[in-house]
């Protein structure tokens, strides 16, 4: 149950890198985008933990050390 659990949180962190590195591609982002967005999130889904900028940031660099989502 636990394996399941962790299999996807991980599987949705990098799905978020992943949409965040797709988009941070097709234009330019400053330093506020994570700020901003991390406070949307929290404001939309007010009981969801985990979506501070610094953890957008860790999703991003999930995605990019591990751009096919298989591996």
């Amino acid at each position: 149950m636990q394996l399941a659990a962790n299999a996807q949180l991980i599987h949705l962190s990098w799905s978020i890198g992943s949409v965040l590195l797709e988009r941070s591609a097709r234009g330019r982002w400053g330093s506020g985008v994570l700020p901003r967005l991390a406070g949307d999130l929290r404001r939309a889904f007010p009981d969801v933990k985990g979506f501070s900028a610094t953890n957008l940031k860790d999703m991003r660099q999930l995605a990019a050390a591990w751009p096919e989502e298989s591996s």
